[in-house]
């Protein structure tokens, strides 16, 4: 049998085909396995009742992007993307936010304790609805702050 090229073998044809194969299938698995993109994120999220914190409590809301805590001036929903360079911060512990890229932390309502961040967590409104907090989520609705000011928690009058 005549050869076109003889710099080509079966083998220098296979080793490759094999490799995309491989390739294809980690990427199928990837996807697979993989929690799928939140579809909350850019819309209302509903996010419990007043009643249903106490001060000092924090929740996540994976799908909203955001972490709902009362201080004790009130609610605060917080964006989890460092306001730095973007890193998604884990929930805090014993009330501090700290995000695992830079070490920036944050206090319980986002005020910023130690850079290198330059600024206090993002946050997005709350009002609320039929007794109900409900945080308006999205890349548009969030609302970058510049300095930590009581005024930023929202306080929906008296809770039990």
């Amino acid at each position: 049998m005549k050869r076109l090229n003889p710099g080509w073998s079966r083998r220098s044809l296979i080793v490759p085909a094999v490799l995309a194969l491989t390739g294809g299938a980690a990427t199928l698995a990837w996807r697979l396995f993989s929690p799928p993109p939140s579809r909350a994120f850019g819309g209302l999220v509903r996010a419990g009742r007043p009643q249903d914190y106490g001060v000092g409590d924090v929740k996540t809301w994976a799908d909203g992007r955001f972490y709902m805590a009362r201080g004790p001036s009130g609610f605060v929903a917080l964006y989890r993307q460092c306001p730095h360079l973007r890193c998604t911060i884990p929930p805090p512990i014993d009330g501090i936010f700290e995000c695992k890229c830079h070490l920036s932390r944050f206090g319980l309502t986002g005020e910023l304790l130690r850079g290198p961040a330059q600024r206090p967590m993002d946050r997005f409104p709350i009002r609320l609805v039929d007794g109900e907090l409900v945080v308006t989520t999205g890349e548009a609705s969030v609302i970058r702050r510049t300095e930590y000011g009581e005024a930023d928690a929202f306080n929906p009058g008296p809770v039990a």
